[in-house]
């Protein structure tokens, strides 16, 4: 299971990367379109901020995979080693929780907007909304993993590695 978890999170990275490249690409033409030739473009901004949110959206389960989220590290150092572990496992199944609600909120949005399209690339708008649906349903993923796998370490009496250490 962690084995295609980490092939997945691999793809992420590098589709995050070629959109980045992407909305480089897009923006510095549409710099040149607007102020060399005196015709912007209207695809380019259009599709620079559908693959900023895309982009936004797909680093969430990332970080959360590398844990480089922050943290409150002088809070969780303050607290005795059995306590700190259960409360990084429950803080982790909230996270869980709240990715399922985020999931369940945005398939209720992409259902309510299956026939509406965007004015200017013409696509419809479900393709940017499915970016919450992939985000959280990744997120809920990996925090399982983790999940699973702090109990398992609990259980067997190991200190729990939380943070950026790992």
């Amino acid at each position: 299971m962690t084995k295609a978890l980490d092939f997945v999170i691999r793809v992420v990275g590098v589709v995050l990367r070629i959109m980045l490249a992407c909305t480089v690409v897009f923006v510095f033409c549409q710099i040149l379109f607007r102020y060399v030739f005196n015709s912007p473009l209207s695809w380019t901004e259009q599709l620079s901020r559908f693959f900023f949110i895309w982009m936004m959206c797909l680093s969430v389960p990332v970080l959360f995979y590398k844990k480089d989220f922050m943290a409150f590290d002088l809070i969780q150092s303050a607290i005795p080693e059995p306590a700190r572990s259960i409360i990084v496992i429950l803080v982790k199944i909230a996270i869980v929780a709240f990715a399922v609600f985020w999931f369940y909120g945005s398939v209720t949005l992409i259902a309510g907007t299956l026939n509406k399209m965007t004015s200017g690339v013409k696509m419809h708008i479900y393709w940017l909304y499915s970016a919450q649906s992939v985000a959280s349903a990744l997120v809920v993923w990996v925090m399982s993993t983790q999940v699973v796998h702090d109990i398992r370490d609990f259980v067997r009496g190991k200190n729990s590695k939380e943070g950026n250490e790992e």
